[in-house]
């Protein structure tokens, strides 16, 4: 009897241990606060690093020697006399501005020029200047039934071309406006060709004459507008 209670005993303890075993790892871990879970990275904080371009640019100065001995038609399209010249070029993109200067100056009366400024898409100029000498031919008419009033004069044009545009547009919605000024030159002298006399009385009286004419017109022209998208609607 003393036995069998002992034995009771035993294995009461030995159970008792092992449930106490079993059901600790659970109880400790139930007391272990559950791991948070990782938030969400906030790109927006993030400051993404600036777009720079370099300004870049060239420029020159200079002296042009002109000899003319003979016809001016070997060099019909300039001006025939020594002169200074020099010339840019400028790139320059502070983001979100742009601008650009080309430009070359050969004499007073030839010379380029392309400049532009930028802002975003919002804002868009530029303006392009172009001006050419150009030498034109004195024909003979001192002989004959030919006669020339201006036998000494040289005969050119001086052409001017100015054309500059603007455009804007409004931010987050593609309506435009835009304005475009085209402004044209020629100033100069030509050579004026004619005939004196009756048709009817063909005799020495009758002559072809040749004199000088000086020119000066100008030109101008403006163009507005506005457009923009609907959809696949443009207006």
């Amino acid at each position: 009897m003393r036995y069998n209670i002992k034995n009771w005993v035993f294995n009461a303890f030995v159970l008792g241990l092992a449930l106490g075993c079993g059901v600790s790892p659970g109880m400790a871990g139930e007391d272990q606060p559950l791991p948070k879970a990782a938030s969400p990275v906030d790109n927006s904080e993030q400051d993404e690093p600036a777009v720079f371009f370099e300004t870049e640019g060239d420029f020159f100065l200079g002296y042009r020697w002109v000899n003319t001995e003979d016809s001016l038609k070997a060099a019909e399209y300039i001006y025939p006399h020594s002169s200074v010249s020099f010339g840019l070029n400028l790139l320059s993109a502070p983001l979100p501005y742009r601008y650009h200067v080309n430009t070359e100056f050969i004499s007073k009366y030839d010379f380029y020029s392309d400049a532009g400024f930028a802002y975003k898409d919002l804002v868009l100029f530029r303006d392009i200047l172009v001006g050419v000498h150009h030498n034109l031919n004195h024909y003979n008419y001192a002989s004959g039934l030919r006669t020339d009033r201006n036998p000494s004069d040289a005969y050119y044009v001086d052409f001017t071309s100015n054309l500059m545009s603007l455009r804007l547009k409004t931010p987050d919605f593609p309506f435009h406006t835009f304005v475009n000024h085209r402004y044209v030159k020629q100033d100069g002298r030509v050579q004026q060709r004619f005939f004196l006399g009756y048709i009817n009385q063909l005799d020495a009286t009758n002559k072809m004459i040749s004199e000088s004419r000086d020119i000066d017109w100008t030109s101008k022209a403006v163009k507005l507008g506005a457009n923009s998208h609907l959809g696949p609607l443009e207006i």
